[in-house]
């Protein structure tokens, strides 16, 4: 066994090879959780997109006392705002969730002057490991929620 004099500093190869295995160890079993959270931000991202665009175009409605027409194209997970036929807005989703799903005639519908919308019902939107979030849309109060929690059937 080889003795190290008081005088020599450092660290001997087998401590610095058992911190890089301990190292390996941790970061191996870190990486999933990490790569998860990522999906996860990026369905919260989403999320926040569609409902802050939605109110600030409810705002904009009742502003300018006029109704703005929200599209929704749920195979290129993209929607829009619309004055007319006129595309003021467009938000691209592709790249943070794996699919959005409305409820039936939620594809489209009208923000209108009165802070309310022209119809009611929820957007279920996916990530790529299946975490879901659900939007919902009141058409009496205009109100917008996002929500863990699916629908009662």
């Amino acid at each position: 066994m080889m003795r190290r004099s008081n005088n020599q500093k450092g660290f001997t190869l087998i401590e610095i090879t058992l911190v890089l295995v301990i190292f390996g160890i941790l970061l191996a079993i870190a990486y999933p959780r990490a790569a998860h959270l990522k999906y996860k931000f990026d369905l919260e991202m989403a999320t926040r997109y569609m409902i802050s665009d939605i109110r600030k175009w409810q705002f904009q409605a009742i502003a300018e006392q006029k109704d703005y027409r929200f599209v929704l194209d749920a195979g290129k997970k993209t929607y829009s705002f619309r004055d007319g036929m006129k595309i003021k807005e467009v938000r691209d989703l592709s790249s943070m969730i794996t699919s959005i799903s409305p409820t039936e005639g939620m594809s489209e519908f009208y923000l209108r002057p009165s802070g309310t919308t022209s119809r009611a019902g929820h957007f279920l939107l996916k990530n790529a490991v299946n975490d879901k979030k659900f939007i919902y849309v009141l058409n009496t109060t205009g109100r917008i929620r996002a929500s863990d929690i699916p629908p009662a059937p």
